[in-house]
């Protein structure tokens, strides 16, 4: 068996999020994808993926493998693939690697990035592309409260009632804000995420910032672990997942690289 490691992108905004969802069955990426290489292969794999996005929320950098015993190269995947997935998915590189590789488990490190549309009138050219928040947002309080959240911790106040994971505890490893005009940017590097993780501290920050809430209030939840210390669950239009880092590991060919004459 071959292990074939895909680097995606993708529009979230018609897919019920990442992960298969067949009762009742809706459109995911994930089922995208599959039935894209089963239709190429002849052959049903299961793909997994470093990270499980929800339901509108996109990709710029997710990281997905599965096994396979077709002989293609990697170009050749690359290019199928993506003439049977559609507008709404891109596979931009593609690479052999070997089977000590695993998309999820070898993943150390995952970033996201959120982009908040503040103006009372959200653009059209944003719409699904960027979390739109109508209120005058204080910044500066916004990136102080920030930086409590970085660390360690047990963020059970920054998780949904539907989260599987069987610990609250892991680690933010930066938490950057950025404001250009009517855009204010989030980027987050974690060890993991769990669910509804960043769109609820995004909404924390987006009540700190408009003075719904106050600026301890995230010491406050990480210190109650309870949700209802937290802020509002915001939209996913704005929420990107942008890249999944990886130890070293051996790359037995990749689309990076010209074919071989």
């Amino acid at each position: 068996m071959r292990r074939i490691k895909l680097h995606i992108e993708y529009d979230g905004s018609s897919f019920h999020g990442w992960q298969k969802q067949l009762n009742p069955p809706l459109a995911s990426v994930q089922q995208a994808l599959e039935e894209a290489v089963t239709r190429m292969t002849g052959q049903v794999v299961d793909i997994i993926a470093s990270g499980r996005t929800d339901a509108g929320v996109h990709a710029t950098g997710m990281v997905a493998h599965f096994e396979t015993q077709r002989d293609f190269d990697v170009h050749t995947f690359r290019n199928a693939l993506n003439a049977q997935t559609g507008p709404e998915i891109t596979i931009y590189k593609v690479e052999e690697v070997t089977e000590d590789f695993h998309a999820r488990f070898s993943a150390i490190g995952r970033r996201y990035k959120y982009i908040i549309f503040n103006r009372r009138q959200m653009s059209p050219h944003w719409v699904k592309r960027a979390g739109h928040v109508r209120y005058e947002l204080d910044f500066e309080k916004m990136q102080r409260a920030a930086q409590h959240l970085v660390g360690a911790h047990n963020f059970n106040a920054f998780r949904s009632s539907k989260c599987e994971a069987k610990s609250p505890n892991t680690e933010i490893y930066s938490l950057k804000l950025s404001k250009e005009g009517h855009f204010i940017t989030a980027e987050i590097h974690g060890r993991a995420f769990l669910h509804n993780m960043i769109r609820i501290i995004m909404g924390t920050l987006v009540d700190i910032g408009r003075g719904k809430l106050p600026e301890s209030q995230i010491q406050q939840a990480l210190a109650s672990h309870k949700r209802e210390d937290a802020g509002v669950t915001l939209m996913p239009d704005g929420l990107y997942f942008t890249e999944a880092a990886y130890a070293e590991h051996e790359i037995i060919s990749t689309t990076d690289l010209p074919p071989a004459k």
